[in-house]
């Protein structure tokens, strides 16, 4: 189910289908259109309300893997409604018209009857859910291709201009040894530099590091624009202890500093700052980066553009399938002040 207009298409379709099915293909077995009719226009709404609660309001909104508590008390007590309700149509209404065989003490909570109410619901629930769920792993497939169609655009085009690696670095290492000697600030902007190239060529590949890394590498990239804005910048970083503990994602955090920078700093002509806060929540493994910076100009489409870096939308789908119902991006602005609030669900390697 890839959008709201794909979803409203299929449901139309698939309930409409069921129906008819119930009503003519069934009805057209024994002649008996209206008995079936009349079954079709409880029993179908009440699948179709259960399948909607359960699949897209309870599943994409409570389910999480580590407290499932409130997903399954919602999908029971709305099972058990419906099947109740299917039930109570059924003996005081449906079966006193349409079966007129006579009863004999039976009873509202028979259990035969409340099985045959279960089944005959989830029958329709779980056709349902077996497309719904074959869609969902389609997006995902989706997501995953553009992903990788990216990757190799961006190593094809590394390899286009790239020079070998340790040539390159050798080639830093010998004129940080020289600036050393002759000009310290210029090694230290070199020795920024060599840190940098060479997180982008090792360290990005791998599937997680360390938070401390990743801030390392942020802090080379702070260090290397500082060169050609000079004072103009003011960065301050609050990195709490054990952040080599927590693993994210390389390279997830550079758009929204590349954004406070280009948005925030390059548009002002006073001097400006970047803040940049994380808290760890080792209870629930919660990770929230917030990064705030000075802005002088209004900012469009969010303030985030998708030049340099990955980019927004590339965030967004690395979000989704890194840390899939796992994360929120909250983009703040007010009082010439940008906020980006980034919170992860992490996952604790050692």
């Amino acid at each position: 189910m890839n959008n709201k207009k794909g979803i409203i298409i299929f449901n139309l379709l698939f309930w409409s289908l069921l129906f008819v099915y119930k009503w003519i293909g069934i009805g057209s077995l024994t002649e008996e259109y209206e008995k079936y009719f009349m079954y079709s226009v409880f029993h179908i709404p009440a699948a179709f309300l259960t399948t909607m609660l359960s699949f897209h309001v309870f599943f994409e909104k409570f389910y999480n893997p580590k407290d499932k508590t409130i997903f399954w008390v919602s999908i029971t007590s709305t099972g058990l409604f419906f099947v109740l309700a299917k039930r109570a149509y059924s003996f005081f209404y449906f079966d006193s018209i349409y079966f007129l065989t006579e009863k004999i003490d039976e009873s509202f909570f028979s259990l035969p009857k409340l099985l045959l109410e279960f089944f005959s619901l989830y029958l329709m629930v779980g056709m349902y859910g077996m497309f719904y769920f074959i869609a969902h792993w389609h997006k995902q497939q989706q997501i995953l291709v553009g992903l990788n169609e990216e990757k190799v655009k961006s190593e094809l085009n590394l390899l286009k201009y790239q020079v070998h690696p340790h040539f390159l670095f050798n080639m830093l290492n010998n004129i940080y040894s020289t600036a050393l000697i002759k000009s310290p600030e210029t090694a230290d902007q070199i020795l920024h530099l060599s840190n940098f190239i060479e997180y982008n060529l090792y360290h990005s590949k791998k599937e997680v590091v360390p938070l401390n890394e990743e801030f390392d590498y942020l802090n080379n990239f702070i260090e290397l624009q500082k060169i050609r804005l000079g004072d103009k910048l003011n960065v301050e970083i609050v990195l709490p202890e054990d952040s080599d503990k927590v693993f994210i994602q390389p390279l997830l955090l550079l758009p929204i500093i590349e954004n406070s920078i280009k948005h925030g700093v390059e548009n002002s002509i006073r001097n400006s700052w970047i803040k940049i806060k994380i808290d760890i929540n080792k209870e629930h493994n919660e990770l929230t980066i917030e990064v705030s910076n000075s802005t002088e100009e209004p900012i469009q489409n969010n303030g985030i553009q998708e030049k340099g870096g990955m980019g927004l939308d590339n965030l967004k789908k690395q979000l989704k399938l890194y840390y899939p119902d796992k994360h929120l991006l909250n983009i703040l602005k007010e009082d010439e002040v940008f906020t980006v609030v980034l919170k992860v669900i992490y996952n604790n390697y050692v």
